[in-house]
């Protein structure tokens, strides 16, 4: 009887071997799937509309922005285009800087100042 229950119990390093299996499949899987995903491309080209949500201003704002060459657009015709790269970059060039890069930014020309004077 003791022979049927030894029998009847599977060998745990060939389960762990199965599961280690089935874990490898499932990675193998996930790494297909993502290789296969379309990259979104970084420089995806935004509406008027696309744009003032984004930048959370009003439509006659972003008109008034593109009209006087203040915000970076695309006229192809009447339609307007905006490029979301650029307008990150425009919304970073009104980073206003912290009082510590302020600090640092004197200390650094302070030190250049006086090696050039001697």
């Amino acid at each position: 009887m003791q022979k049927q229950n030894s029998n009847a119990m599977e060998n745990p390093f060939q389960t762990l071997h199965q599961k280690l299996n089935q874990i490898e499949e499932l990675v193998l899987e996930l790494k297909s799937n993502h290789s296969e995903k379309p990259t979104e491309p970084t420089n995806d080209l935004l509406s008027i509309d696309q744009a003032s949500e984004m930048l959370n201003l009003a439509k006659a704002t972003i008109y008034s922005l593109s009209s006087t060459a203040k915000i970076p657009v695309i006229k192809k015709g009447k339609r307007l285009y905006f490029s979301r790269k650029e307008l990150i970059d425009w919304l970073n060039t009104g980073r206003k800087k912290t009082v510590d890069e302020i600090q640092s930014e004197a200390q650094n020309y302070s030190l250049r100042s006086r090696y050039r004077s001697r």
